[in-house]
């Protein structure tokens, strides 16, 4: 149990430093999301696919949870657009910190369609967390609070995402979690290459061809990191309830704004999209906390 916990918090951290480059991308370097989409998918079966082979060989699943598989693919490809757009309209560590809109309607399918409950302990951490996440979110212009739509494409982003959890679960119950990734992986890869089929994406796939082969290793590191994160989290889901490794993975922001601070301290801040000043270091670290302190009151009840 307590190697799944560590594990469960390997992928925000990884996760974080990809979200990073994913801000990078586009803001700076690709205008449409389905190219960056194209391309950052395009490599996997390189690069990230052999890998899952150092712990085992895929099985063939059951043909009742390939829909599942099927289904976790398609949504890998298809959050990714409003998420993309999201980066462009906020800081990437509040970004992150929105994908734990997700938590709100995890419990509740948990509860429903693979029977997991959890403590009222964990249900107020569970819903600190929520509540720190929905706050940061808030902007305040011509002096009227509003949510901007960056909030609303990454509930939207959030929706989606709950069900791929719930899915994942579901099918890690038939077959192991490396035999899960190579599926969803291919499975998201080949659906990918959908993008190639409207004429105005083609067209910029192709045009961008040069800004993918210049930016090439940054891609395959992303790769990397991107992959190391999918292993760990599917490992610790295989042992935690959907709700905790969820839980634990609210802590993604705070690995962001750290990694944020970091590379523009060492002289990447015209690649990184975080504004570090006193006043929203003080706003992001308050809320961040409130995270923490909703993940350790879910752990610490298990």
């Amino acid at each position: 149990m307590l190697l799944a916990i560590l594990t469960a918090f390997l992928r925000p951290a990884i996760h974080s430093i990809s979200c990073i480059v994913d801000s990078h991308f586009s803001n700076n370097l690709f205008k449409r999301p389905t190219t960056l989409i194209f391309y950052s998918t395009a490599i996997t079966p390189i690069f990230s696919i052999p890998l899952i082979f150092l712990f085992g060989t895929p099985e063939i699943p059951p043909i009742e949870i390939v829909p599942l598989i099927l289904a976790i693919g398609a949504i890998e490809v298809m959050y990714q657009i409003p998420y993309y757009k999201a980066l462009k309209k906020l800081d990437t560590s509040i970004i992150v910190s929105l994908f734990s809109l997700s938590r709100i309607l995890i419990p509740v399918l948990a509860f429903f369609m693979v029977g997991e409950r959890l403590s009222i302990v964990q249900y107020i951490g569970f819903f600190l967390i929520i509540a720190a996440t929905f706050i940061m979110s808030i902007s305040r212009k011509d002096r009227k609070f509003k949510l901007s739509a960056a909030f609303w494409m990454m509930a939207l982003v959030a929706l989606i995402l709950a069900f791929a959890n719930i899915f994942e679960k579901m099918t890690l119950e038939k077959i192991s979690w490396f035999s899960l990734a190579f599926w969803y992986m291919l499975t998201a890869t080949g659906l990918s290459w959908l993008f190639l089929i409207g004429r105005e994406s083609r067209r910029d796939i192709v045009a961008s061809f040069g800004t993918f082969r210049k930016n090439f290793k940054l891609f395959m590191m992303t790769e990397y990191f991107n992959a190391a994160a999918l292993f760990a989290g599917l490992y610790a889901l295989s042992i935690l309830p959907v709700t905790v490794r969820s839980s634990i993975s609210s802590t993604q922001p705070m690995f962001t704004l750290f990694f944020g601070w970091l590379f523009k301290k060492i002289g990447y801040a015209r690649h990184i999209k975080e504004e570090i000043s006193k006043r929203d270091l003080i706003k992001k670290i308050l809320g961040y906390i409130t995270i923490i302190i909703g993940v350790v009151m879910i752990i610490a009840n298990m």
